[in-house]
Parts: C-alpha cells; sequence; structure tokens
C-alpha cells in the first residue's frame, strides 16, 4: 500500500514538501488491532505518532472504583501520540481500538526530522497540540511504569550493540551490551599493563575465567579485548564491527559537559583541555577513545564524565573560599565524582519508590575504594563531598578526604617532604590504611578490629563518623529526605557499617531495621529497602552499575544530538533574555485578607512577555533581617500564593530562598524563614512559597516543535555579547508564549546580561523524562 499517498489525503499531512515525506513517512509502519485491543498501555514509552486508517482509538484510564473512564475519542484520519513531541514520553492513558483498528505508525524521531525542515508541518502539527494541551489533564504515568528511567533500554526499539570502555593507566575494563537486554554480554578487566604479571578476567553469560596475557601498552591492551570479545569460546560477536556505539568514561569534563555526548574534534580538545584539572586519568581516557575511534570508523562514539552529574551544583556549593580570580582564571572549583554512579541509584531509588525523581530529595553514599557522598534534590545535584579532585570529602582506602590545608605547607617546612611526597602520603598512604596501619580493605580492617586491633577499631569508627557528618550536613542543606542510598563495595555488602552510620539518626526519621540489615546484600537491579516499618525515610541498599548507566547515557546522548539542520536551526533562533523582577502572586482567598472581601485586581500593566501583569495594589514584605516596601502584587490569581525574589530583596529580606520553578512549593515549612506581608486591611504570615526563579526558556509548542524540544528539556544556552555558555536551563512549554528566557538578577550580574541581551540553544544536556 502507498502510505505516503494515504496520508497526504488528510489534512494534516496534504501539501507537505516532497522532502518532508520521505522524511516523515519512508519508515512508516501500517499495524491492525482488533476492538478492545490495547494498543498503547498507560506508562509505556511512546516512540511513534499513530494515525488512525481505520476504526476509532480512545482514550481511557481506570478509576479508583475499577470502573473505565474515556476521557477522548480519535476518528479515522485522526492522530495520537502528538503531546510526546512536546511534553514526554510516558503514555498518560491507555490507547484502546474501537471496532477494527488499522494504525499507521510514524516514527517519532522520523517526525521531529520533517518538522525541523518543513515550518507548515510545524504549524499543522502545533495547531493539534495546542487544543489536545487546552483540553487534557495529565496523568502521572511514571507510577505505573516498569522502567520509568530507561535504565534497562526499554526505550530502545531497535537492537544494538555498544561497548562500554574504561582505559585508565595499567588497566583497561570494558563490557559489552546487547541492548535491549540489560546485562551486559561480557564483562573484561585487564590489569598491570605494561608488566609481566598482566592479567585478563573475563566475565560471560557463560561463567568466569582469567588468563594471563602479555600487554606492553594500552594498544595491546585494546587487541587483547579484541580478540576476547570475538572468540567463539564467549559466543557474544563474530565481528568487531558489529558494535555500533562505544561509549567511554571520562574522569572530568571541567565546566565543559554537564552530561554525556557524542565525541567531535571540539570535544577532544575540550577533554585535552581539562587534563591539567586530571593529569593521571584524562590522558588515558583519551588514549581509549582515539584507540576505538580508528579501530570502529563508522561506529558512533560518546564520552560520560564522571563529573557531568554535579555540574548542577549552585556556587554556593562548588565555590570555594579562595580569591574569586583563582575560579575565573584557572577553574579551581569543587567538581565532584561518581556522578555517574550516583545518577544511577537515584535514578532506581525513583523507580523503586514509585515517585518522580524531579520531586525526591536524595543522600546517596557511594562507599568504596574511593567514597563520595551526594545531595540530589529534585532531579539535581545540589553538593557533593568530593573536590575540584577525588581527595577531598570522606575517608577513603587510601586517601585522606577533608583535612586542614595547613598541614600540606607544615610538612614541607618542618620535614622537608617534597610536593611530590605530600601528593603520595595524601593519596597512597592515609585514609583507612593509614589510620589502621596495615591495609585499606574494609573487610580486613573489621576482621583485624574483632580481634581486638585498636587501630583498626579507631578506623571504622572515624570512617563511620565522617559519613554520619556529612549525612547530617546534607539533611541541613535539603531540609529533609526521602531516602538514604548505600551503594560501592562497602556500602552495599557491610551490614557493620551501614548500622553503624545510621545509629543516632532517628531524630531526622533514619531508623534501620536491624534484622533486614543483617541479611541484606545488594543485587543488580534490585533496590531493597532497610528502613524500620512505617519510617517514613527509606534506606536503600543498591548495587552500583556504571557500566549499564554509561551505556545508557551513550544512546541518550545520541538522541539529544539532532541532526545538522537542527544544529542550524538553533544557530539562528535567537532568544531574547529577560531579568524577572521581584513578582508576588496571591491565592484569591489570600488576597480578600490583605485587601478586603470587596477588593479586586486592578490592572497597572503587563508584564512583558508573560501572561502576568503587574496590579495598582501593593503590599509590603517584613523578613527576618528587614522590609521591602510597596512591592505591587502580580495577577492574576494564582493556586498558590508565592514570592519570586531578587538577590537583592533576598539579602535585605535576610533569606535564603530555595531555587525552584514557579509555583513549586512542595517543599515542607521550615525549608526558608517565614515572612510577613502587609497589605491594605491586613496581613498575614507565609511559611511556604518564597523562591529565587529557576532559570528558564518559555516558548509556544510551535517553537518546542521547530527546535526538537520537550517540556522540562534542560538546555545549554550561550548568550551572543559575552559568548559565555549557561547550563541547566529548564524549558517550559505553554501554549500562546512568546519565546523568552527568563533569568535571576544574579545570572544576569554574573554573566553581564541586560534588557538587549540573545542567547542561543547550544545543545540539550538533560531530558526531565530521564
Amino acid at each position: 500500500m502507498d502510505i505516503v499517498g494515504f496520508l497526504s489525503r488528510f489534512d494534516m499531512f496534504a501539501k507537505l514538501n516532497p522532502k518532508t515525506l520521505k522524511l516523515a513517512f519512508s519508515n512508516a509502519k501500517m499495524e491492525r488491532f482488533s476492538d478492545s485491543n490495547i494498543i498503547i498501555k498507560k506508562g509505556d514509552r511512546i516512540n511513534y505518532i499513530g494515525v488512525i486508517m481505520q476504526g476509532r482509538v480512545n482514550f481511557s484510564h481506570k478509576l479508583h472504583d475499577g470502573s473505565v473512564n474515556i476521557v477522548s475519542t480519535i476518528k479515522k484520519g485522526g492522530i495520537f501520540g502528538e503531546l510526546s513531541m512536546v511534553r514526554g514520553e510516558l503514555a498518560a492513558y491507555d490507547f484502546v481500538a474501537e471496532g477494527d483498528c488499522v494504525i499507521i505508525k510514524i516514527s517519532r524521531e522520523d517526525l521531529a526530522h520533517a518538522l525541523v525542515e518543513d515550518r507548515e508541518l510545524v504549524h499543522k502539527m502545533a495547531a493539534t497540540i495546542n487544543i489536545r494541551l487546552r483540553m487534557d489533564t495529565f496523568l502521572n504515568a511514571q507510577e505505573s511504569m516498569a522502567d520509568p528511567y530507561d535504565l534497562n533500554f526499554t526505550s530502545v526499539t531497535e537492537p544494538v550493540k555498544v561497548l562500554v570502555v574504561n582505559a585508565g593507566s595499567s588497566s583497561l575494563k570494558y563490557s559489552l551490551f546487547d541492548i535491549p537486554k540489560k546485562g551486559a554480554l561480557v564483562e573484561g578487566l585487564i590489569e598491570k599493563i605494561g608488566s609481566d604479571e598482566a592479567i585478563h578476567k573475563i566475565k560471560t553469560l557463560s561463567g568466569s575465567y582469567e588468563e594471563a596475557v602479555k600487554v606492553k601498552n594500552i594498544k595491546e591492551a585494546f587487541y587483547s579485548l579484541e580478540s576476547i570479545l570475538t572468540n567463539p569460546k564467549t559466543g557474544c560477536i563474530h565481528l568487531f564491527d558489529e558494535i555500533k556505539i562505544t561509549a567511554h568514561r571520562v574522569v572530568h569534563g571541567g565546566n565543559n559537559f554537564s552530561s554525556s555526548v557524542v565525541i567531535n574534534p571540539a570535544v577532544i580538545e575540550a577533554i585535552k583541555e581539562c587534563i591539567p584539572l586530571a593529569p593521571l586519568h584524562n590522558p588515558h581516557n583519551l588514549a581509549g577513545i582515539e584507540m576505538m575511534v580508528k579501530r570502529l570508523p563508522n561506529a558512533v562514539h560518546v564520552a560520560a564524565f564522571d563529573t557531568a552529574y554535579h555540574q548542577s551544583m549552585p556556587e554556593k556549593a562548588f565555590l570555594y573560599g579562595l580569591p574569586v580570580n583563582l575560579y575565573k582564571t584557572k577553574q579551581i572549583r569543587r567538581y565532584g565524582f561518581h556522578g555517574t554512579n550516583h545518577n544511577f541509584v537515584c535514578l532506581q531509588a525513583a523507580s523503586f519508590l514509585k515517585k518522580s525523581f524531579g520531586e525526591l530529595k536524595l543522600i546517596s553514599c557511594h562507599l568504596g575504594n574511593g567514597t563520595s557522598i551526594c545531595a540530589t534534590e529534585k532531579g539535581r545535584c545540589v553538593d557533593t563531598s568530593m573536590g575540584m579532585t577525588p581527595l577531598a570529602g570522606l575517608i577513603m582506602g587510601t586517601r585522606c578526604g577533608d583535612i586542614d590545608p595547613g598541614i600540606i605547607p607544615y610538612l614541607m617546612e618542618t620535614n622537608g617532604y617534597t610536593a611530590a611526597e605530600v601528593d603520595r602520603i595524601l593519596n597512597k598512604e592515609s585514609g583507612l590504611k593509614g589510620l589502621s596501619g596495615f591495609s585499606n580493605d574494609m573487610r580486613e580492617i573489621i576482621e583485624s578490629a574483632e580481634n581486638g586491633n585498636m587501630d583498626a577499631e579507631m578506623a571504622i569508627t572515624i570512617f563511620c563518623y565522617r559519613v554520619k557528618k556529612y549525612i547530617g550536613a546534607y539533611i541541613a542543606a535539603l531540609g529533609y529526605i526521602d531516602a538514604l542510598i548505600f551503594t560501592g563495595g562497602i556500602g552495599e555488602h557491610s551490614q557493620e557499617i551501614r548500622g553503624r552510620i545510621c545509629q543516632g539518626l532517628d531524630t531526622f526519621g533514619i531508623t534501620i531495621d536491624d534484622g533486614l540489615n543483617k541479611t541484606t546484600r545488594a543485587r543488580r537491579g534490585e533496590p531493597q529497602n532497610i528502613a524500620a516499618v512505617n519510617e517514613k525515610t527509606a534506606i536503600l541498599v543498591i548495587a552500583a552499575d556504571e557500566e549499564r548507566m554509561i551505556a545508557r547515557e551513550a544512546l541518550h546522548a545520541i538522541k539529544r544530538k539532532g541532526t545538522p539542520s537542527l544544529q542550524a536551526v538553533y544557530k539562528k533562533t535567537a532568544i531574547p533574555v529577560t531579568i524577572m523582577p521581584l513578582l508576588v502572586t496571591f491565592t484569591e482567598e489570600d488576597f480578600k485578607i490583605l485587601f478586603g472581601a470587596h477588593r479586586h485586581l486592578t490592572l497597572r500593566q503587563p508584564i512583558l512577555h508573560t501572561e502576568y501583569f503587574l496590579c495598582e495594589e501593593t503590599v509590603n514584605i517584613v523578613g527576618p533581617a528587614g522590609t521591602v516596601k510597596h512591592v505591587h502584587i502580580a495577577g492574576p490569581f494564582t493556586a498558590v500564593s508565592q514570592f519570586v525574589l531578587t538577590k537583592d530583596h533576598e539579602f535585605t529580606l535576610g533569606i535564603e530562598a530555595p531555587t525552584r520553578e514557579f509555583l513549586d512549593v512542595s517543599d515542607a515549612p521550615g525549608i526558608t524563614p517565614g515572612i510577613t506581608v502587609e497589605g491594605l486591611t491586613g496581613s498575614r504570615h507565609f511559611e511556604r512559597g518564597l523562591m529565587l526563579m529557576k532559570r528558564h526558556i518559555v516558548m509556544s509548542p510551535e517553537y518546542a516543535l521547530m527546535l526538537s524540544l520537550k517540556d522540562r528539556d534542560v538546555v545549554r544556552v550561550r548568550f551572543s555579547a559575552t559568548n559565555q555558555d549557561l547550563n541547566g536551563v529548564l524549558i517550559k512549554v505553554v501554549v500562546g508564549a512568546q519565546i523568552r528566557m527568563l533569568i535571576n538578577d544574579y545570572d544576569g550580574s554574573l554573566y553581564g546580561i541586560n534588557g538587549s541581551s540573545v542567547a542561543y540553544i547550544q545543545n540539550i544536556e538533560y531530558r526531565m523524562y530521564n
């Protein structure tokens, strides 16, 4: 059947240019469904746009009493799944066939490419989406979805082999995935490269074994890797060229990378620029990349950075108390590490708890030979213990963690140590090894402590105390937490360490079940809650699986990259930038308290490029330190009363407000000090609603389709006047909105932004459904 000819008869697809038709429909498929068959189940990932060729499709969902409510019906010639183009990829309803139903499935990727090329199709698709958005009530599909964050590769529709590579100075670790199968076909580790004791450890689906190998350098190690993967004994691949994607762990991405990226010459240069920040790691990571690019020239190569997840930290968390010029000129700041695993276990926690990652507050403890702790708030890292290097933070196997910096010159001056000798002491001879006096292995130290070794006991006590202290600090920063996560070799397997760390944390709602703790050992893909029954805060044990997460990151980086045509659209789409003023909105009930039962909002002037307007009515806002007087209220009335502060007003009031999306007041009271608002006829005290506006770009569905963006995507932008990049910019898709970037006064000052500034999107960093 001529699918293109059939579709061109309908208004949505009529009169499109031949190039658009070819892009959108060349891979379209036709599928038949019987009456009452479910076409798409609530919570499924929507990978295509459906066009109804025959029959009808009902959107329905089950009510609490078990009855089925039909929300909408789409007839012949209609389309469904189009909201996934701008709002996400999880089905909010069951899509059910009515009668003998024939559906044409158009790949979302193909349609996205066509939208970039054809403005007429953009307008037609946006018109349908605008109507649907006004009618639609979004249901939370994540609660019912088995894999809401794609940790098991359920978004992948075509099988693909992905090789994950971690190249070090004397080791090469790798895993081969046959996606969408979630487990690795082969996991390998080549150790002691360049020595006579080099060994290759291999784990396959049928068992594990190891063999001595002669590998003089990293190049020969890669030859050994290839030999194992194509060896009939492993039964994984016949030809090395079957690998279509390689994903490389890169330790340091500096300020350049806040997500995984497809590797190109510019990425290679940026990784080289970060070598001074990680001289022991990045050169070897680069060597692995260069080897694979030469060996697999037709594959797609992706870099995943240990530091990327932590790039969302605010300045108050990542800046040191050093001259700020050292940050501006030398990039000296906190970067954090273990980001891939912190992100992975937090996503696993969200899936296990059946809550949106964007709503949770989590503390993850990665406890192994390298240890770090991370605070995650509403889907983004806000603080972490490791610093500019992995040396900072917790006590580790051989690293000291936090110390008084004055110790370093003291050792050099009094003992005559060189910088290299001090570096060796801090990195190789300290931590558990230094405190115990004999080992960096927690298992050996626990055994020795049980036999009466006081130094071993002290090492354990200090290790647990430091972790507990950081947990307390991060709870103070977050206000409360939904879950405490243990991961890494020690966190996953040591009941003694988990128990010691949780002792005394009952005040924070962290109470461990001793029985569960004693019997729990981490299993991949199976988070386990060891908190006491009915305890509000979960205590989760989650197995690290960095290789699987890196493979997932590679797949998502490729999806985010877009086409050359899309990059061209980004470059020519200038987005005006507005610095948000102090914005105060009220519910109608609160307004009546402040101004009287018969008073109404009086229009003063529209707020540029937003749906809000300033009113004649003003209030005084009284905080712990001072008062901001005569603040004009913004209309219309909102569902909750909210106070969007600027940094200047925040300082005047004496309040440190959280950075939030507008109308997000999900935090419990006490996150900020309360304020009192004085109106014309009354006053009211508010414990919630104070915030700094999260930097975001508001746009209509038309622009979202044209730019291949979704609501709640996070992008990186570049300001044209200063040529500076700003990451962590949220996309908000609003019907009828003019495209505009909104930032707070602090960002405006930091980046030299004024009323005539414009920004250009550089790339998608992160998709919130991830």
